[in-house]
C-alpha cells in the first residue's frame, strides 16, 4: 500500500483495516438493522446477504436468530442446516476476513449443537462483476 500523501494527526489513530474500508458494524446496530428489516418472525422463509461480510458480525447476529427462531419451532438438524445453506450469505474482497467469518459463524453453530461446516462464504478478488 503505497504511504498517504497527508499525514494524519496522530489522535486519528487509523489501523490498516479501517484504511482500506474495514469497519465493524456494532452488535445493537446489527440489531436495529434487523428488526428494522423485519428478521424477527418466519426467518425460516427469510435470506440474508451481506455482501461486505468482513469477520461477520452481521451474519453472526442473524445466524444466532435464526438458530433460536429455528429451535423454537423445533426443526432437526438436518432443516437447519437446509436452512442455513438457503438463507445465510457472505461476500467479500479480503480473504483472512473470510476465512475469519466462517470461523465465528462455526462458533454460533456449536453453540447450538451443530457441527461445523462450510457456509455460504464467498472470497472475490475484486468488485467487477458486480
Amino acid at each position: 500500500m503505497q504511504k498517504s500523501v497527508i499525514e494524519l494527526p496522530k489522535y486519528m489513530n487509523l489501523s490498516q483495516e479501517k484504511l482500506q474500508g474495514a469497519v465493524s458494524t456494532p452488535e445493537w446496530i446489527v440489531n436495529l438493522m434487523l428488526d428494522r428489516v423485519g428478521y424477527i418472525d418466519d426467518i425460516d422463509k427469510k435470506s440474508i446477504i451481506d455482501p461486505a461480510c468482513g469477520d461477520g458480525n452481521f451474519l453472526v447476529v442473524a445466524l444466532d436468530r435464526l438458530l433460536n427462531y429455528l429451535e423454537k419451532h423445533k426443526f432437526s438438524n438436518t432443516e437447519k442446516i437446509k436452512a442455513i445453506k438457503r438463507n445465510i450469505f457472505g461476500i467479500d474482497i479480503d480473504e483472512n476476513a473470510i476465512k475469519k467469518c466462517n470461523e465465528n459463524l462455526n462458533k454460533i453453530l456449536e453453540k447450538h449443537g451443530i457441527r461445523k461446516k462450510k457456509l455460504n462464504l464467498i472470497y472475490i478478488k475484486e468488485m467487477r462483476w458486480i
